[in-house]
């Protein structure tokens, strides 16, 4: 038991009963066709049940605030140790959530600054000051020694305007008898008669005590000592000693005048600064002769601006204290964009020029009369189209017209614009449609006042070195790594006392460093060795921070083990890929160094390219040897042949899986002939490239090739296995048949010139790219691939896909950097299919998403019955309130018990029998089938209900041709792979028209899927291009990328290290290139 995990009857979801041993300690795989039932063992059934077991061995009450899962449908698991799940779904869409957060880096970097960086002035940009109390009791000493009389004082206001009441309630509380009103001194019962005007600024110390030279200072120590506390106390950190005694210049000099009085303080707190206030000695006069002001927290020595005491709160932008009050911490803001308020110059405002006021307002009218109104005091016509008013005109109607008031329905009113109206609704509106809409006229720009870095100007003033927290956060993992090992490396000798030296050998081991922003090699990057921030010298600033470097030099490197270097702390966790999330938790489980776990990972190399997959199975078989156990759900071959052993589930998907078809090492699996995945692994099975014409030349299944003679076979096959070989492009030696072919290509490896159509992306410049030029054939399929990280997603999504939406759907996101785009004219629109999930709650599902269901429920709403009862569509949805769903459990088909500390249960609603629907809309039947049977159908049992409905059969076809016939349409969307939730979305754009003309874009479109889907996926993409469609998908699957007409390979490297085309071609073309990672790892296959 204790080196076995024992299963015995596992039924969830689509699982028949399963019963198996998985030993543990191993690097265990779970594979199989996806829908197989893989996620329904590892997740659904180890982890629910692990995660249960915790939750139960905590008390009732604890219990009571926590999610508990429901005990899974297995008999029983005996050898459960604890389980960590590292899967693509429990991370979270919050753009505050970051890579540096979520690995807990981020925290200790707020952790380091608050306690070792040194304020800075926002305004001066010089080192802010900042004394112990201990340290002023020491400048007052000293003073005294030197004679004349000292007064101390504590600052209750500065510069700020009085409520007297609130002012002489504190002053009388303190019990002091002085206190000085811009440097007049006065009782405090003569305070009481102070006339404090509103429209005034007031600077009001009161007068704590005095040292007199004639007594003994040491005798006065004491009592010292108490005057700093408490004027310390009274001002929250601030104290002003004065010296000479307390007395207003009787006229001030003139602006520019020399002030024989701005002495400078050559004292070792002084550091040559002037000896009175700054402000006021660089102003020429108005201040108080000899004040100096001192603070706990930090004093700008040049304007004395008073900066706030730093902790870690003041570096979170998740926190008012230290996020940017402009964006409120998001590094972005929304602003109302006039292109989109006023998308069609041509028409005119009585027309509807002004979209917002056709689509959300309740009164047009009164709007129309206002603008009416408006046009009439400044002279021009609502009839003119918007393209001939000049700037003036348009920014009055877009910005309003300030305090001018106008007769409108006989009441008097302003017209505030356009665009401040929206601004205003937006942030006051309580109805989550209206800000929605809203929305649709908003852009994102980067905040201007933190320019992105969420932060607050006082946060990213503080500095280690010459950087700040957001300058390092902004850095990738790799240079984070060179950065932080500098500071933890000793100070070299004859660096003049200096700190933190970035070792020269390691930064020649980097590619420019300095174009993220780090300093030159041989730099410095730390402070002074003397006594300053929190009063601590050198040696206590090493101390504090070697702890907290360690932690973090240990998170990056567990980041750069799994291939992330490249990453930024800043990027945002909803930017990543599911590849990149799920190996981003891994690396914090890395760092974290437990033992005897079981940590079951959901497809961490989706995304990975095979050289930075292999940096990822080192990182598990760490986990492993730490004496771990590590599942993983996978349908990569070079993480099975790393695996100790392998789990096949099959033999189909949904209803026609959940059994395990062979289990055991690779060598094992391999010899199992029932096994899909041992057909493969061993070679029996193989993904074709032949190029597809229409639906008639389909891959041949092994089935059908045993049929026929192989081509290699040693006797000659016969005419009809000619026949259907040749069909098929097999009896061809033409490299068409292993490689494709992009058409006629004339120069050499880069500067390969096609010959057709194409369309070119120039000056390609966003994020890493390196102002790049890239050509992409059309009527193609074209990969773009290369390492992690390479800028394929930048080129493609950000630019491409970005520009070409803008350009035929006026969408409102800008593209990335680039100087323009040739040859958009050739296609007549785009098509972006990305990894993002098609619904996230139950409500949502394959029929929906698809738009079958609406078509179905149309036609329900036209049977005779229907009609004669009035019924429309909507009584045949059950998301419809008041329409066909049933009210008792709001069209769930289940209700939810809460049951406190335990799991909550969900029961079958009795009124419908879970149904989903009221009995009036059951009663409506097509075909003996009412709409909840419908639903319950599968897309196969589907399609040949509705075989003579050319409308729903047409869609369900397309479903059951990329393999996922077995799927019902009523499927929660919850409950789909994300190999099942992309080809959804694959789907529902194929059953669209198409006129030949039509670019689509693929991410990773691999993704969850197994050799054998991956086939059926070639076959549609191919039957996509044969049309005159190009088919541009960015991928790492090598067999995906060996059957593309062209590839276009991204690198060197990741990061700052990529942003190149390395490599064009077909290929062979990439096999050739020596530069070409993608290149070595095709010769393998």
């Amino acid at each position: 038991m204790h080196d076995k995990l024992i299963i015995k009857g596992a039924r969830v979801h689509n699982l028949k009963n399963v019963s198996l041993e998985i030993p543990k300690n191993k690097l265990v795989v779970i594979t199989g066709l996806s829908g197989s039932g893989k996620s329904s063992l590892a997740f659904d059934t180890i982890y629910a049940e692990g995660q249960r077991r915790y939750a139960e061995s905590l008390s009732s009450y604890a219990r009571q605030f926590m999610e508990v899962r429901d005990k899974p449908d297995v008999d029983s698991i005996e050898g459960l140790s604890p389980t960590i799940a590292i899967d693509q779904k429990s991370y979270t869409q919050n753009p505050r959530s970051t890579v540096g957060t979520v690995t807990e880096i981020y925290d200790y970097l707020r952790l380091l600054f608050s306690r070792i960086g040194q304020q800075h002035c926002p305004d001066c940009h010089v080192p802010v000051q900042a004394y112990t109390p201990g340290a002023i009791l020491e400048e007052v000493r000293r003073r005294a020694r030197q004679g004349g009389e000292i007064s101390i004082l504590s600052p209750l206001a500065k510069q700020e305007k009085i409520i007297a009441k609130d002012l002489l309630e504190k002053v009388e509380k303190s019990g002091y008898e002085l206190a000085r009103v811009n440097g007049r001194i006065m009782k405090i019962n003569d305070l009481a008669k102070y006339e404090f005007f509103n429209n005034k600024l007031y600077s009001v110390e009161l007068l704590v005590g005095k040292v007199v030279p004639r007594e003994s200072v040491s005798a006065q120590k004491q009592d010292l000592m108490k005057m700093v506390e408490v004027a310390l106390d009274l001002s929250n950190g601030l104290v002003i000693l004065a010296n000479p005694p307390l007395a207003l210049r009787p006229s001030p000099p003139k602006r520019g005048v020399e002030n024989a009085n701005c002495e400078i303080d050559n004292s070792p707190l002084g550091r040559g600064r002037p000896a009175r206030n700054a402000l006021a000695c660089e102003a020429g006069g108005g201040g108080l002769v000899g004040d100096q002001t001192f603070s706990t927290s930090g004093l700008c020595p040049k304007c004395n601006k008073i900066m706030p005491v730093l902790d870690m709160r003041s570096f979170s932008f998740n926190s008012p204290y230290g996020a940017c009050p402009r964006c409120t911490g998001l590094g972005i803001t929304q602003e109302v964009d006039a292109d989109l308020v006023i998308p069609n110059n041509r028409l005119t405002l009585a027309e509807g020029a002004i979209q917002p006021w056709m689509r959300i307002t309740g009164n047009q009218n009164w709007y129309q009369k206002i603008i009416a109104a408006v046009a009439e005091r400044y002279g021009f016509s609502v009839s003119t189209p918007v393209k001939e008013f000049n700037q003036k005109i348009i920014g009055l109607i877009l910005r309003g017209t300030g305090d001018e008031e106008y007769l409108v329905d006989g009441k008097k009113t302003k017209f505030p614009g356009v665009i401040p109206n929206l601004l205003q609704r937006h942030l006051e509106t309580d109805s989550e449609y209206v800000r929605k809409e809203i929305e649709q006229y908003m852009r994102e720009t980067i905040c201007p006042l933190c320019h992105g870095k969420r932060l607050h100007q006082n946060s990213l003033a503080v500095k280690i070195g010459e950087h700040n927290i957001a300058d390092l956060s902004a850095l990738s993992i790799e240079d984070n790594i060179v950065f932080f090992k500098g500071l933890s490396s000793s100070p070299k000798r004859g660096s003049g006392g200096r700190l933190f030296v970035i070792p020269t050998e390691r930064h020649s081991e980097r590619r420019n460093p300095s174009r993220q922003g780090l300093r030159d090699p041989s730099a410095t990057l730390g402070m002074t060795n003397t006594v300053g921030l929190q009063g601590l010298n050198q040696t206590q600033r090493d101390a504090i921070a070697k702890p907290v470097l360690k932690e973090i030099i240990q998170r990056l490197e567990s980041l750069e083990k799994v291939g992330l270097g490249y990453l930024a702390l800043d990027r945002s966790m909803n930017t990543l890929s599911g590849g990149e999330v799920t190996r981003t938790r891994l690396a914090t489980q890395l760092s974290t160094g437990l033992i005897g776990v079981i940590y079951i990972l959901d497809e961490p190399s989706i995304g990975l390219h095979p050289k930075d997959n292999k940096m990822l199975i080192e990182s598990l078989r760490s986990l492993r040897d730490l004496g771990n156990s590590v599942i993983v759900v996978e349908h990569d071959s070079a993480m099975m042949e790393a695996a100790d052993y392998i789990i096949d589930v099959g033999p189909g998907a949904g209803v026609g899986g959940g059994e395990i078809i062979a289990q055991g090492t690779l060598a094992q699996i391999k010899k199992t002939k029932k096994s899909l995945t041992g057909d493969y692994l061993s070679g029996r099975e193989k993904i074709s490239c032949v190029k597809e014409s229409d639906s008639l030349c389909l891959p041949l299944s092994k089935r059908e090739r045993e049929g026929v003679a192989e081509v290699s076979a040693p006797t000659p096959p016969t005419a009809p296995a000619i026949a259907t070989l040749r069909r098929c492009g097999r009896a061809t030696s033409s490299p068409r048949c292993n490689f494709g072919e992009a058409g006629r290509a004339e120069g050499d490896n880069n500067n390969k010139k096609l010959t057709y159509k194409s369309i070119k992306i120039i000056g390609a410049k966003a994020f890493n790219l390196q102002n790049v030029d890239v050509e992409i054939p059309l009527g193609k399929l074209v990969c773009v691939t290369g390492v992690s990280g390479s800028g394929k997603s930048t080129l493609i999504i950000d630019i491409l896909g970005k520009a070409l939406s803008k350009h035929f759907y006026r969408a409102k996101d800008e593209p990335g950097a680039h100087k323009e785009i040739k040859g958009i004219a050739n296609i007549d629109k785009v098509i972006a299919i990305n990894q993002s999930p098609i619904g996230r709650t139950p409500r949502s599902s394959p029929a929906t998403y698809t738009g079958v269901f609406t078509l179905i429920r149309d036609l329900f709403a036209d049977l005779p019955e229907a009609k004669m009862n009035n019924y429309d569509a909507g009584k045949f949805s059950f998301n419809v309130k008041g329409g066909g769903r049933c009210e008792a459990c709001a069209g769930e088909g289940y209700m939810r018990i809460p049951m406190q500390f335990l799991a909550d249960v969900y029961v079958q609603c009795s009124e419908c029998d879970g149904a989903r629907y009221n009995k009036e809309a059951l009663e409506i039947h097509y075909r003996n089938k009412n709409i909840a049977d419908v639903l319950n159908m599968t897309v196969d049992e589907a399609q040949m209900f509705f075989s003579d409905i050319s409308n729903i059969s047409d869609k369900l076809r397309i479903l059951h041709e990329i393999g996922l016939g077995y799927m019902h349409l009523g499927q929660p969307a919850t409950n789909l792979s994300g190999g099942e939730a992309q080809r959804v979305k694959l789907a529902t754009e194929l059953s669209r028209s198409s006129t030949g003309r039509t670019l689509y874009i693929l991410d990773e479109p691999t993704t969850g899927l197994h050799f054998e889907d991956i086939k059926h996926l070639l076959q549609v993409l191919n039957r996509l291009v044969s049309k005159g469609n190009t088919v541009v998908i960015i991928e790492h699957n090598l067999e995906i990328i060996a059957c593309s007409d062209w590839i276009i390979d991204m690198g060197p490297g990741g990061g700052r290290h990529g942003g190149e085309v390395v490599a064009i071609g077909t290929a062979k073309d990439l096999i050739k290139n020596k530069n070409s990672w993608t290149g070595k790892y095709l010769k393998t296959i």
